[in-house]
């Protein structure tokens, strides 16, 4: 492994389509076994403000922790995690709050190889009611009865299209996300991560992010009406 105290500080990122290239820069350091983190220096600096240059929202899974895969130290992201990274109130409550502090160029949602989470709700398990609003489709085509898991090639089908679909979820249920997406200022982007071999792949953007290798171009934004119990959508607006 490299040495953390030979390494020059990275220089924060400040756009979305950097901050995606940063992440996928630390997820090869990750992988190539030449990371950084964690670094001695940064334990000095904790006291310090944080100055995250991302959010990630991923799966709660204990394999899945975004300071490890994509290489980062203390401060350089904004983490919230939820089992098979379902969208609810409180966690765009949580994302929300820190867009309000923070500038954060670029949201990134993980999903993984395997996701139990995804698994359970699928097989129609108690422990997966958190993910009931899973695509109807997906849930049916991944469906292997109460007493059994889907096929690994379904489920891995299914998690990346519900990586897609928390996506669009974020940019539906956040005023926040949705103006700072439109204006450029914020992009999102879905990726999985591999068990296998650590690696990221992207699978969905939303956004400013034309250029990095492996982005697709962002598809045509859903006009559904699909909003969260109880959270009436105020006017967007961009002032964070």
């Amino acid at each position: 492994m490299t040495s953390a105290l030979a390494a020059a500080p990275l220089p924060r990122p400040t756009t979305p389509r950097r901050c995606l290239e940063a992440l996928l820069a630390g997820n090869h350091r990750f992988t190539g076994n030449t990371r950084r983190h964690p670094d001695p220096r940064t334990w000095t600096e904790a006291g310090r403000a944080p100055d995250p240059f991302a959010a990630v929202f991923s799966c709660a899974d204990s394999r899945v922790a975004p300071e490890l895969i994509f290489d980062c130290g203390l401060g350089d992201l904004v983490t919230v995690r939820s089992p098979g990274h379902a969208v609810d109130a409180d966690v765009v409550a949580a994302l929300e709050r820190q867009m309000r502090r923070h500038r954060l160029p670029l949201l990134a949602v993980v999903g993984h190889q395997g996701c139990a989470a995804i698994a359970a709700s699928l097989a129609d398990r108690p422990q997966g009611a958190t993910l009931r609003a899973l695509d109807g489709s997906a849930t049916s085509a991944g469906r292997g009865g109460a007493d059994r898991c889907p096929a690994a090639p379904v489920l891995e089908q299914v998690v990346t299209e519900r990586v897609r679909l928390s996506v669009h979820d974020l940019v539906e249920a956040s005023p926040l996300v949705d103006a700072a997406v439109s204006a450029g200022t914020m992009a999102v982007v879905g990726l999985t991560f591999s068990l296998g071999t650590g690696e990221v792949a992207v699978v969905e953007t939303l956004g400013a992010l034309s250029g990095v290798p492996g982005a697709r171009p962002s598809p045509p934004r859903r006009t559904g009406t699909t909003r969260l119990p109880g959270s009436p959508r105020p006017p967007a607006t961009a002032t964070f």
